[in-house]
């Protein structure tokens, strides 16, 4: 191993330090998205009683704790990170914290209460995180163009 190799290996390691702990908070969100589907799913069920019901939108909400933090983690990650070590990770990494994101668009409180402005503000700090991460709307169309629009342009006259 050369000198040039071991200087660069602990950025190599923040890079896989980045990839690992956002794909860690991801899969929480994602077993946390599981469970929330399953819970809807048995508060909607038709043979079961008001109390069971109330019991499951109330594990429901108290579920949302745990997707909260989650995303103050991805949140404290994004931030916490040098832009150099999450930017190799790819788009990839940007749809991992887009999905964590996404999950708090479901979210089980009245608009007024805390938790609800709560998950406004991480969407709001989430989404300016993904601006930075995710600079795919800045890519080259033209490329596109050539496969998607090209048998929809009329032949120029001449």
């Amino acid at each position: 191993m050369n000198e040039d190799d071991v200087k660069s290996l602990p950025g190599q390691f923040e890079i896989m330090r980045a990839n690992l702990h956002g794909t860690h908070l991801w899969l929480q969100s994602a077993l946390l998205d599981q469970i929330d589907l399953i819970l809807q799913d048995m508060s909607k069920r038709t043979d079961i009683s008001q109390a069971e019901r109330d019991c499951h939108l109330a594990a429901l909400k108290a579920s949302w704790s745990e997707r909260e933090d989650v995303c103050r983690q991805m949140l404290h990650l994004v931030h916490s990170m040098p832009h150099t070590h999450i930017e190799p990770n790819g788009l990839y990494f940007a749809y991992k914290v887009r999905d964590v994101g996404v999950a708090l668009l479901n979210c089980p409180f009245e608009a007024s209460e805390p938790p609800a402005r709560r998950a406004t503000e991480y969407m709001h700090d989430l989404t300016r995180a993904l601006s930075r991460i995710d600079r795919s709307e800045r890519m080259n169309t033209s490329s596109l163009r050539s496969w998607v629009d090209t048998d929809r342009e009329k032949p120029a006259s001449r």
